[in-house]
């Protein structure tokens, strides 16, 4: 859930740094929407790929640590 919130706000804060040096915003809402609804799954797809990489390093320290010590 704070992970959510924090996405969120960056998003947020990222719109109004964006206004702040002349980017032009979304007309809409419903674009608005849409960009945010993308930025997500960008987010989210980073997120997973750098878990999945951080994950697969940890299993093989955990596999070399357990065949060092059955050894």
């Amino acid at each position: 859930m704070i992970g959510f919130v924090c996405t969120f706000l960056t998003y947020f804060g990222l719109g109004l740094i964006m206004q702040h040096s002349g980017q032009n915003l979304p007309e809409s809402f419903t674009e608005g929407c849409a960009q945010a609804i993308v930025a997500l799954i960008a987010i989210a797809l980073v997120g997973f790929l750098v878990r999945g990489g951080l994950y697969v390093d940890l299993e093989k320290r955990i596999l070399d640590k357990w065949q060092s010590y059955v050894q």
